[in-house]
């Protein structure tokens, strides 16, 4: 989040894919010589890296960083197996069922807020601001705080005593975001970790989801939270997808229902042609019997999934699903749910259970 360039490539990528393609050209036209030359550099230097220099360093590049994180996993079996041992090594203030993460990119921190404000309920909240820094900076250099996130704590201070809410704002400056995030997902207390994320309609070669594998690794409930401007939530839709994080959905739909005195709807997709529609029906209205706020039910039917369920948010203030697992091709194309997220009319909750 740091690298902020201020040069743009002419004709990117035409520009780099024409490199790539010259090159490659240009070797076959230098001969067998150049692929040997290539082999007596490559090899020994692999090799050395992978005997040697791996154990040697901590820096993990944009790949080691962005993909899977198994040493993380690895790093709290270890610590959790000696006695005396901290699993996470920062140090924020205060205990709390809440954090909302800010990572520098949100559209609306404030409802965010509000919002974590909501799912703890009048205890305590903390905001986590995390700010990346590049390796070669020491983390300890950051004595003061850039003035954009002095404003936000004055703002979100400001409104947590409006609204007599026990709200602790935290910097915590990083090397590595998804070390971070993993490592307050540790901390017992934390029952929830809130953050921003808007969807995308499609993949990209980068990763813009701070959380990324992280998301079926943490320790703690994990909630993103899309905000359309919606400043009033009077009706509530759960989507309902038969899997893992369906009692989370409901719990959490219930609670919110509560705090905004809101109505709730519990829909599902089924076909058109589905024969099943009665016995569909039967299902959402045995979950319906497990909420506390009066509730009703709705199939939603059509030719295509995502667009059947994007027809029916207009009609709503929040919905409410569960976010599954993705692979990595998923990242790069673009889920399901990350399509439903950024086109839907209203503003979108999505939970994910923790790991355990």
């Amino acid at each position: 989040q740091w690298y902020k360039p201020i040069y743009k490539s002419p004709l990117y990528p035409s520009l780099q894919i024409f490199g790539i393609i010259s090159g490659v050209f240009l070797l076959f036209i230098m001969g067998k010589l150049a692929f040997f030359a290539i082999l007596a550099i490559a090899v020994p230097g692999f090799f050395l890296y992978l005997f040697y220099s791996r154990h040697k360093t901590t820096r993990k590049g944009v790949i080691g960083v962005r993909g899977k994180r198994n040493d993380l996993i690895s790093e709290v079996a270890e610590k959790e197996s000696q006695p005396n041992n901290k699993v996470y090594s920062f140090d924020v203030s205060g205990d709390a069922q809440v954090v909302v993460g800010l990572f520098g990119r949100e559209k609306s921190p404030e409802v965010l807020v509000e919002m974590g404000a909501a799912m703890v309920e009048h205890t305590h909240l903390e905001v986590a601001q995390i700010l990346e820094l590049p390796e070669q900076t020491d983390l300890h250099d950051v004595v003061e705080e850039p003035r954009l996130m002095r404003s936000l704590r004055r703002r979100i201070i400001a409104m947590a005593h409006e609204k007599n809410e026990s709200v602790t704002f935290d910097l915590v400056p990083s090397h590595d975001v998804a070390r971070t995030v993993f490592e307050i997902s540790q901390r017992l207390h934390c029952k929830w970790l809130l953050i921003e994320w808007g969807g995308r309609s499609r993949g990209s070669l980068t990763f813009h989801n701070p959380i990324g594998w992280l998301k079926s690794h943490l320790h703690c409930n994990l909630a993103t939270f899309k905000d359309t401007g919606v400043r009033y939530i009077r009706k509530i839709v759960l989507l309902i997808n038969n899997d893992v994080n369906d009692t989370l959905v409901l719990e959490t739909a219930d609670h919110l229902a509560q705090i905004y005195n809101a109505d709730i709807t519990l829909s599902k997709y089924v076909p058109n042609k589905a024969k099943d529609k009665e016995d569909q029906l039967k299902i959402i209205n045995l979950l319906g019997d497990r909420l506390k706020t009066v509730n009703k039910s709705r199939l939603v039917s059509g030719h295509d999934e995502l667009e059947s369920i994007l027809d029916i948010t207009c009609e709503y203030d929040l919905l409410i699903l569960g976010s599954c697992d993705h692979t990595l091709m998923d990242s790069l194309r673009g889920t399901f749910g990350d399509k439903l997220i950024s086109q839907a009319s209203c503003s979108v909750l999505a939970v994910h259970a923790a790991s355990h």
